[in-house]
């Protein structure tokens, strides 16, 4: 991969430093001229992040600026901690670091550890918090606790104070032990309030934790919200090597907080093994973890020395990586006319799968982190599924414009085409969002433009195909037509006048066929004449967004349906036969029913469909014994709420028809 980084270069590396202390935060990545002030900076964020819990960038951004260094220097990079700014002590046992195995070469890695011995391997949870030593010390019949935070694993400032706020079990006797004190992150968010009022808000629970423990600024509120985690045995009565395993039972007997943990053989324990865990655990565990660590099941004996351990490792997942952007395209995928910028990158490997492209979410995202050719970037895989975007490292020399008149939308956040129904993609765009509105499945945006290419260039026309003439476009053979005709019958048999106005797109981004359905019942003879903006403020849901939308776009509409005649007759839109359900809103739970959700509609009901909403009086369950949560809300309304079976529904109806 090429960069902008002039690698020979001569640094002043006391210089950089020397800019680091002193501008402080506003040293950045933006600064960064070659690969020298790259290694000063991680040294930089570690010391940030080590003595004040501030997080510069994500703990997945450090890992790739890590993995970009080491490619482009050839050097390994250690991550061992940072040198403490609190006065720091030496630490009782050294606490070393631990080899990683991510990324492409982490299964490479992760088999040279594999192959150093012949045992069973147990993984537990490499937790993101705050690593101490916690010592007990019995000294003239009294115990004393000392703590320190592990800094750069060799010296360490000692957090003795906070052990009067943590919740650790009485101990007796000479004990020294490596854990990680950890918040829960349903914790963090309940203390969201407090930490907003003392002004301590932080990005996530290990920096509060970490700002917390600082002598400084210590909190004892915090604090007393953590859990110790403990993990390691240092010194212990009659001490002598043991397992990972036996020093978490010793752990459990004696009362403290220990993680999970799983023992697997040998022949199981392969590096994907470990990422398939690491996924698992992160669905269950309450903590913030970062991996998960795999020991050897072999007797550990304290370290002696701030090297890495060659008897476990770390398996964490490279969900992000650096690459070079190639061109961003200015894609017209939308309805409305925005475009889309789909950014062309370098191809990287993350989590396995090949990355060559990434969608952007708009125009400001592109110009304010300066992202096209020639950029250098962070991408990464959103939900480890969707790539996208994280960060610029060296920006584009240029900004290229689309190649088509643009202008930004209302919020300055999208750009949007001029004139944009005169471009065949956005007529796509619209007949694949009316499809979609009736619920056609199958017409994708490739198919649709195929068949607009063959003369299908209006709903209209769609609607009244049949499958010889689907077959007719280029690359449609029978077996497709069959299934585009098929389900849109489907569609066509369901469809309502709410559905229409929605999919029409006459009305703009914010029509949903349950909003027009409730301003066809308010104004029934919308037909004929068009309400005013005062006389539907004055109707419940409307306020004067809606309004102003209905009031000056549905005569519009009313030009569109004339101008679609393939439409008239197609409809279900039910006359009312009477008003015996009009008040009650109905909601269904374990069943759907087209023919009683028509009925009831027909009989001035509602049926809400989707969502639950508070307006909400009548449940229709498949099973009155069986609990829901829309049936729980109804056993608890105090009878605001029924709750009746679907053949009580069938009975009701039944009796309205034969009194209509």
């Amino acid at each position: 991969m090429e960069s902008n980084m002039d690698y020979k270069s001569t640094i002043n590396s006391n210089a950089i430093e020397q800019k680091i202390n002193t501008n402080g935060l506003q040293f950045s990545l933006d600064n960064i001229k070659s690969i020298e002030e790259l290694k000063i900076y991680l040294n930089y964020l570690q010391e940030v992040y080590n003595n004040t819990g501030q997080e510069i960038v994500s703990d997945e951004t450090f890992d790739s600026l890590v993995t970009y260094y080491e490619k482009m220097s050839g050097l390994e990079y250690k991550v061992i901690g940072a040198k403490p700014r609190d006065k720091a002590e030496p630490l009782p046992r050294p606490a070393p670091s631990l080899d990683k195995a991510k990324g492409v070469s982490g299964k490479k890695d992760y088999q040279r550890f594999y192959d150093r011995y012949e045992n069973d391997i147990t993984y537990l949870d490499k937790l993101d918090g705050i690593s101490l030593e916690i010592e007990w010390k019995v000294i003239n019949g009294q115990i004393k606790i000392n703590i320190w935070k592990r800094g750069d694993g060799e010296l360490g400032p000692n957090v003795s104070h906070i052990a009067n706020f943590l919740k650790l079990p009485p101990i007796n006797f000479n004990f020294l032990i490596r854990g990680e004190l950890c918040m829960s992150d349903k914790v963090f968010d309940s203390l969201n309030d407090y930490l907003l009022s003392s002004g301590k808000k932080a990005k996530n629970s290990r920096s509060v934790v970490n700002g917390a423990t600082n002598k400084i600024d210590s909190d004892g509120v915090v604090i007393s919200n953590c859990t110790f985690i403990a993990f390691f045995i240092y010194d212990y009565p009659n001490y002598s090597p043991m397992t990972i395993v036996q020093m978490l039972d010793i752990f459990k007997q004696l009362g403290f907080t220990t993680c999970s943990y799983i023992t697997v053989p040998k022949s199981v324990a392969s590096f994907e093994y470990g990422i398939r865990y690491l996924k698992e655990r992160r669905e269950k565990t309450e903590y913030r973890i970062d991996g998960v660590v795999a020991y050897f099941n072999i007797p550990l004996s304290y370290p002696t020395e701030n090297e890495n351990p060659n008897y476990a490792i770390a398996v964490k997942e490279d969900s992000m990586a650096i690459t070079k952007v190639i061109c961003n395209n200015w894609n017209l995928t939308s309805k409305d006319g925005y475009l889309t910028p789909v950014v062309m990158i370098e191809p990287v490997e993350i989590l396995g799968s090949i990355v060559s492209y990434i969608t952007m979410h708009n125009a400001r995202m592109v110009i304010d982190n300066k992202v096209d050719k020639g950029a250098i970037i962070i991408v990464g895989l959103g939900g480890d599924v969707i790539p996208r975007f994280y960060e610029t490292i060296t920006p584009a020399p240029i900004l290229y414009a689309p190649i088509i008149p643009t202008e930004w939308n209302e919020r300055g956040v999208e750009l949007r085409a001029i004139n944009a129904d005169q471009y065949v993609q956005v007529k796509c765009c619209k007949i694949k969002y009316f499809l979609s509105c009736l619920g056609v499945k199958k017409w994708g945006l490739i198919t649709i433009w195929k068949l607009y290419h063959g003369g299908f260039t209006t709903i209209g026309k769609i609607i009244r195909t049949n499958i010889q003439q689907l077959m007719e476009a280029d690359g449609v053979k029978y077996d497709g037509a069959l299934g585009l005709y098929d389900e849109l019958q489907k569609g066509i048999k369901k469809v309502t006048v709410p559905k229409i106005m929605a999919g029409s797109c006459i009305f703009g981004e914010g029509l949903g066929d349950g909003i027009a359905e409730k301003f066809i019942t308010n104004f029934p003879n919308w037909k004929i004449a068009t309400p005013s903006y005062e006389e539907i403020l004055t109707k419940k849901d409307f306020g004067p967004a809606r309004a102003k939308m209905f009031s000056t776009k549905l005569d519009q509409f009313k030009d569109w349906l004339n101008d679609h005649p393939e439409l008239e007759g197609i409809t279900i839109e039910k006359v009312r036969k009477n008003n015996m359900l009009q008040g009650y809103v109905f909601i269904f739970t374990g069943f759907t029913d087209n023919v009683a959700n028509a009925d009831i509609k027909s009989y001035g009901g509602i049926v809400k469909e989707k969502h639950w909403t508070n307006d909400v009086n009548v449940v229709v369950a498949s099973n009155v014994n069986k609990k829901s949560d829309k049936s729980d809300k109804a056993r608890e309304s105090n009878g605001r709420i029924r709750l009746i079976s679907r053949e009580d529904l069938m009975r009701w109806l039944t009796q309205i028809r034969l009194n209509s």
